[in-house]
């Protein structure tokens, strides 16, 4: 499909009102997860792009809601595990 780039962006919310993140995430289809999580940042999410100037425009249309970071991958060793039955708790 052409998205070469992945990266994770970082979001500072400035805000509690979540409704324009909820709004954007409906509209940018290159961030493919989001998650809600403690520290200074109130969001990470991964993000797919075809190009360094599309990732540009993507985090773009992210830092319209607050301060971002973003971490571009170079590769990914363990892109997904699945949890086996055997590292159930007893």
């Amino acid at each position: 499909m052409g998205y070469t780039i992945m990266a994770f962006v970082r979001l500072a919310y400035p805000s509690g009102n979540y409704k324009p993140f909820h709004d954007l995430l409906d509209v940018v289809p290159e961030v493919v997860e989001a998650h809600h999580v403690t520290g200074d940042d109130c969001f990470i999410m991964k993000v797919i792009a075809r190009s360094m100037p599309d990732l540009e425009r993507i985090t773009g249309k992210l830092a319209t809601l607050g301060g971002i970071t973003t971490s571009v991958v170079y590769s990914s060793p363990l892109p997904a595990r699945r949890i086996s039955a055997s590292l159930e708790c007893d």
